[in-house]
């Protein structure tokens, strides 16, 4: 998720540096949650599964 973070800051062109960098803290501190969270493969495979449900990459 950290790698999706700063892979889709690169490519935003549109916001300002300093807006990118808020964004990615929130961002970052949002992972940092889910990680302490994610405390097994089952819930790690459930969190991957909402994922690849939910959100599409291009």
């Amino acid at each position: 998720m950290r790698q999706l973070i700063e892979d889709k800051s690169k490519i935003d062109f549109e916001t300002l540096e300093q807006e990118k960098a808020a964004r990615n803290k929130k961002f970052n501190a949002i992972v940092n949650e889910l990680d302490e969270l994610i405390t097994d493969n089952f819930y790690l495979r459930r969190a991957q599964e909402f994922q690849y449900r939910h959100y599409e990459y291009y």
